[in-house]
């Protein structure tokens, strides 16, 4: 849920920080994260995130 709500605020730092999020927990879930994202429609952003690390 912090990775859509970073994601949903769309700042330089929010975006910086799902990718800090996602390095420090490389055992995450990413279906449930993807599942959150796409609650809120923001499905699309997470996945640029997801490419550009």
């Amino acid at each position: 849920m912090l990775v859509a709500l970073k994601l949903y605020a769309g700042g330089l730092r929010d975006l910086a920080d799902v990718v800090e999020l996602l390095a420090c927990n490389p055992h995450a879930d990413l279906d449930a994260v993807r599942a959150a994202c796409a609650r809120f429609g923001l499905e699309a952003q997470f996945e640029r995130v997801l490419a550009s690390r």
